[in-house]
């Protein structure tokens, strides 16, 4: 029968170390779109709240604006950072740099979601979760 503490272990190894490899992921895809992409302006069309895009109790808002592509397609692109409403309503019809990928444009993000530096806080937690988990696991092989 398997310990609690090795099935604790083993569930917070695969997390943290799967939540850690997410990250770095998205931190490489996200240099990879700031420094090889496309610059183009959108221009701002709706807003959605924030978190959820139904949630019509929130005050934070995320903007949605179009933008062209070097082909003349139109694209949408979705800012990953929230604004409170009042100022995502003076944004409307406002244009904004946005970076795309030639070969995926779908994956625009605006200039100003630009993160300069991985979130070292994400790395030190993610990590600390798999070695506890290693150690759970390691503490239960040698315990019983």
């Amino acid at each position: 029968m398997i310990s609690v503490m090795l099935l604790v272990g083993i569930i917070l190894s695969f997390f943290g170390a799967g939540r850690l490899l997410l990250l770095i992921y998205n931190w490489r895809q996200d240099c990879h779109l700031f420094s090889e992409g496309f610059r183009t302006k959108a221009r701002v069309i709706n807003r959605v709240t924030y978190p959820n895009e139904d949630e019509l109790q929130s005050s934070q808002y995320r903007l949605i604006a179009d933008f062209k592509d070097g082909e003349g397609y139109t694209h949408h692109v979705k800012s990953r950072r929230h604004m409170c409403g009042s100022r995502s309503r003076e944004l409307m019809a406002t244009e904004f740099e946005v970076v795309y990928l030639k070969e995926n444009p779908e994956r625009a993000r605006f200039a100003l979601d630009q993160e300069k530096h991985i979130s070292w806080f994400g790395v030190i937690i993610y990590s600390l979760t798999a070695a506890a988990g290693i150690l759970f696991i390691l503490s239960s092989i040698f315990t019983s």
